[in-house]
């Protein structure tokens, strides 16, 4: 699963849209638009602003990080 795939999954099972995400990890809505379309990669503070944005359950989390 790339990056991008799992910034949407987690936003489809919350419901909630990119510029809501944009919203409460203090990211701007185009560069969120951009980790989501895969053409940007998020940087470490970044990625830890998402996770922590959509309370990301650490089981998950751990399947992300141990596929890639």
């Amino acid at each position: 699963m790339t990056t991008s795939e799992f910034i949407n999954q987690q936003l489809s099972i919350l419901g909630i849209s990119q510029y809501r995400l944009a919203q409460l990890s203090g990211i701007s809505c185009p560069l969120i638009n951009a980790y989501c379309k895969g053409t940007s990669e998020p940087n470490i503070n970044n990625f830890k602003a998402i996770v922590q944005a959509l309370h990301v359950h650490h089981q998950d989390l751990n399947n992300f990080i141990y596929e890639n």
